[in-house]
């Protein structure tokens, strides 16, 4: 029977016929445990105790395995009584969502939506996103090694006693728009929408008039840096186009340079100048 202070995840790699080198796998697992419990860390306790491991009192735990199938169950079990508390409060299904929402992030990949319990979590937790993706960026890529070195596809999700909740999965395509982009030499300008953006560290996500998927965006440089102008303009601009029709939104110039993997396909935005 599943505790209030725990979740059941499985791990799912998708490897054909052909047999899990062990090495890999175990790094690909140290990835994803030490991602989920630094995420949840973060969302439970607003802090990070170390610089770079998971706090003691948040530990993931090897449960049984499936016979004759690449699958492995685990727990994310919290051992202290206000994280407790707090996870009990928050639930089971929202902490899923918010470590999905931080890996997304990282991985500049679209979000799913939300429920509204979880965005107000998400925007509770602004002040300290910056850090929670730097803590994870490079368990991140860990995750990521059964699919660089074997190409397979790794996917996670949350166990309950009734129903499996597919959460999201990693592989080469994942890798590449993450960690290896180059960005273009020459600056081009773009009229976009301004979809999300946090205050606390220049990131966001806007759409490029014409288009239908929004994309990441940061600033260039130190965000500490940022002419102030430049962070109100952004800030009105969404603002402006919250919760209106489409045929009102309001656009907003912006001079950037993409961020492409290796399709050349733009995964990101950095930008430079936004329009007075």
């Amino acid at each position: 029977m599943l505790q209030p202070n725990e979740i059941d995840f499985l791990l799912r790699v998708e490897s054909g016929k052909n047999l899990v080198d062990m090495n890999y796998a175990l790094d690909t697992m140290k990835g994803f445990s030490s991602v989920i419990s630094a995420v949840s860390e973060g969302a439970l306790s607003n802090e990070f105790k170390s610089k770079s491991s998971v706090a003691d009192d948040i530990r993931t735990e090897l449960l049984e395995s499936f016979l004759g199938s690449y699958v492995q169950k685990f727990r994310l079990k919290i051992n202290d009584p206000l994280k407790e508390q707090k996870l009990k409060k928050m639930s089971n299904s929202v902490l899923a969502e918010l470590i999905t929402y931080y890996v997304n992030e990282v991985l500049h990949t679209k979000q799913p939506q939300l429920s509204k319990k979880a965005d107000r979590h998400i925007k509770r937790l602004e002040p300290i996103e910056s850090k929670i993706i730097e803590r994870i960026s490079s368990w991140v890529a860990d995750m990521h090694i059964l699919s660089v070195r074997k190409d397979y596809t790794v996917k996670l999700y949350r166990l309950t006693e009734l129903k499996k909740y597919n959460l999201f999965e990693v592989n080469k395509t994942t890798y590449g728009n993450a960690f290896e982009l180059t960005e273009d030499a020459n600056e081009v300008k773009i009229n976009a929408v301004i979809s999300r953006f946090n205050i606390f560290t220049g990131n966001g996500r806007l759409l490029i008039d014409g288009e239908n998927s929004t994309i990441p965006f940061g600033f260039s440089g130190a965000y500490s840096k940022v002419k102030s102008s430049f962070k109100q303009k952004i800030s009105r601009n969404l603002l402006a186009n919250t919760a209106v029709p489409d045929d009102k939104r309001v656009n907003i110039s912006l001079t950037v340079k993409p961020k492409r993997n290796k399709s050349s396909e733009v995964v990101k935005y950095v930008v430079y100048e936004v329009a007075i």
